[in-house]
C-alpha cells in the first residue's frame, strides 16, 4: 500500500486506506466502461473481466484499473479511448 493511500489506523490498529481514493477509482472505471462497452451492464463488465483475469481480490485499486484497461483494450481493439 502506498503512503498516499494510508489514512489512519482504525480502532484495532489496522492501517486503513484513504477513503478519498474511491471517487477517483470510480471515475476511472466509469471512463473505461463508457469508452469500451457502454452497452454492458456492470455485472457483465465484472463477470467478463474476472473470466479473463481471474480473482482480482488481492489487486490494489490502481492495479485493478490497469488490468481492467488492459482487458478492455484487448477485447475492443477498434475502440479509440477518449
Amino acid at each position: 500500500m502506498e503512503d498516499s493511500e494510508v489514512q489512519e489506523r482504525n480502532n484495532r490498529g489496522v492501517i486503513m486506506r484513504n477513503i478519498n481514493r474511491i471517487p477517483m477509482i470510480s471515475m476511472e472505471i466509469r471512463d473505461l466502461w463508457t469508452t469500451y462497452c457502454p452497452d454492458w451492464r456492470f455485472g457483465q463488465l465484472m463477470y467478463n473481466f474476472t473470466a479473463w483475469y481471474g480473482d482480482p481480490f488481492y489487486l490494489e485499486d490502481d492495479a485493478f484499473v490497469d488490468k481492467l484497461e488492459e482487458y478492455l483494450k484487448e477485447s475492443f481493439p477498434n475502440k479509440i479511448p477518449k
